[in-house]
């Protein structure tokens, strides 16, 4: 059963990426820093959450954005909330 918290970090999330896109803005991300502190290749990220490993660097250059199951899939495989994860610092409130 997902917590309050989780299902909260999944619509902000929805939100805020939607709108970061319809302004033709990228959506940061933290995975590359995460990945090195628990010193992890892309390609045991990917293994680990479903992905490729080609996802993980689109994601982390910011090429591609992640669906929310990708995103909720990362930040729960570093113990993190998704805006732990992802910066929505370059998105406006609306």
């Amino acid at each position: 059963m997902q917590s309050t918290l989780d299902i909260k970090c999944k619509v902000s999330y929805t939100k805020n990426a939607k709108h970061a896109l319809q302004r033709g803005g990228v959506l940061k991300s933290k995975i590359k820093e995460l990945r090195k502190e628990r010193r992890i290749s892309q390609a045991d990220l990917a293994y680990a959450v479903g992905t490729t490993r080609q996802t993980i660097t689109s994601i982390e250059t910011g090429k591609y954005t992640a669906s929310l199951v990708l995103a909720y899939k990362i930040a729960k495989y570093f113990d993190k909330t998704i805006e732990e994860v992802f910066d929505f610092s370059d998105v406006e409130e609306f």
